[in-house]
């Protein structure tokens, strides 16, 4: 805000992920018994659920990671910082 920077900046992980890896991810982090969560193709997800996500979608946040000076965390690290001991 100091160097009065502007224009549209995406705020994101730093890295791309889909529902499925988040799912599994959470269940493996927060339960004893897991169970495999079941996959779908993008193609059949969107033939229930049309308007949910965008088939190529994504924010890619590495230019506003320059131009900002910031670092994004993964969103694995997102989601460990969530579910950390304090929170469970």
């Amino acid at each position: 805000m100091k160097r009065k920077v502007s224009g549209v900046f995406h705020v994101a992980s730093s890295n791309r992920f889909t529902p499925h890896e988040i799912a599994e991810y959470l269940i493996k982090k927060t339960r004893k018994n897991t169970k495999p969560v079941k996959r779908v193709s993008i193609d059949e997800y969107l033939n229930k659920f049309p308007n949910r996500y965008p088939k190529h979608g994504g924010l890619l946040s590495k230019t506003t990671e320059k131009q900002l000076n910031l670092r994004y965390l993964s969103w694995n690290e997102i989601i460990d910082l969530f579910i950390s001991p304090k929170l469970k």
